[in-house]
C-alpha cells in the first residue's frame, strides 16, 4: 500500500482526484490512502515525512505549491511530489524541488493513469519488506502489505493476511519485537495491528478498511492512537 496526500485549495479538485486516484486503485489493484488538504500551512503542519507521493496545487493563497514543495524538501528528499496546475508556465518553477510531474487541471484520468503507471515503474520495483514464518503445514513468506493484523489464538498467534489465516506456535511479544518497527501497534494486549489497515478509531474498537472490528483497550487506546495519527501525518 502506498499514501497519497492531495492539497489543493479547491475543494472540488481535492475530491476530484481523490476519486480519480480511488478509480485508479481498483482498477490497477493497487493498495492507495488517500489523505487530503486544502489549505498549505495545515499540510505543513501536519506532515510527517509518512507519504510516498503528494499532489500540490502550484497556485495557493498564503503558501503556494512551489513554497510548500521546498519546505517539504528539507526535511525529506526522497518523496514523490507532482503539481497540479492551470498555469504551466509555472512548470520551470518545480524542477528545483525535483519534481516527478506536472499535471494540469481538470486532472484527466489517462494522463494521470499515465504519471503513475511511470511512478509505480520507478518507485515500487524493489521487492516490498516481507517475514517468513513457519509451521507443521510448511513455510510462509508473508509481505508487510498483505499483512492485516495479529491475534493471541491459545497458546499460538493467528495470522489474519488478506489471502488467509495461519495459525503459527510464536508468541506475541516475539512478533511485537520483529514487527513494530514496521508500523504494527497493539490496540489490546491480543492484538497487534498494521497501522496501513486502519481506516478509524474510537474509544471501543478499531475500524479495519477490510471491513473488520477488533477491541481496543483503555490501557492501550492513547498509544495506539497516537502511532496511528504519526502513520497518517495528522492528529486523531
Amino acid at each position: 500500500m502506498i499514501v497519497v496526500a492531495i492539497c489543493d485549495d479547491e475543494e472540488v479538485y481535492v475530491e476530484s482526484l481523490a476519486k480519480e486516484l480511488e478509480r485508479y486503485s481498483r482498477e490497477q489493484k493497487k493498495e492507495i490512502k488517500i489523505v487530503k488538504f486544502t489549505k498549505a500551512l495545515h499540510f505543513l503542519d501536519q506532515t510527517r515525512d509518512n507519504y510516498d507521493l503528494i499532489f500540490l496545487d502550484i497556485k495557493m493563497p498564503h503558501v503556494d505549491g512551489i513554497e510548500a514543495a521546498e519546505e517539504i524538501r528539507r526535511r525529506d528528499d526522497k518523496v514523490s511530489i507532482m503539481f497540479l496546475t492551470s498555469y504551466m508556465q509555472r512548470a520551470a518553477d518545480g524542477y528545483g524541488v525535483a519534481a516527478e510531474a506536472f499535471i494540469q487541471k481538470p486532472i484527466q484520468y489517462n494522463r494521470l493513469k499515465k504519471e503513475l503507471d511511470k511512478w509505480y515503474i520507478k518507485h515500487m520495483q524493489v521487492e516490498e519488506p516481507y517475514i517468513v514464518l513457519q509451521n507443521s503445514d510448511g513455510k510462509y513468506k508473508i509481505f508487510i502489505k498483505s499483512l492485516k493484523y495479529i491475534e493471541t489464538s491459545g497458546r499460538n498467534i493467528l495470522v489474519h493476511t488478506t489471502q488467509k489465516n495461519i495459525k503459527i506456535a510464536k508468541s506475541m511479544k516475539e512478533m511485537q519485537r520483529e514487527l513494530e518497527p514496521m508500523g504494527f501497534y497493539k490496540c489490546h494486549n491480543s492484538f497487534l495491528v498494521n497501522v496501513r489497515f486502519v481506516d478509524y478509531v474510537n474509544k471501543t474498537e478499531v475500524g479495519l478498511i477490510s471491513h473488520e472490528m477488533l477491541p481496543v483497550s483503555k490501557a492501550k487506546r492513547k498509544t495506539f492512537v497516537d502511532s496511528v495519527a504519526v502513520f497518517w501525518g495528522t492528529g486523531l
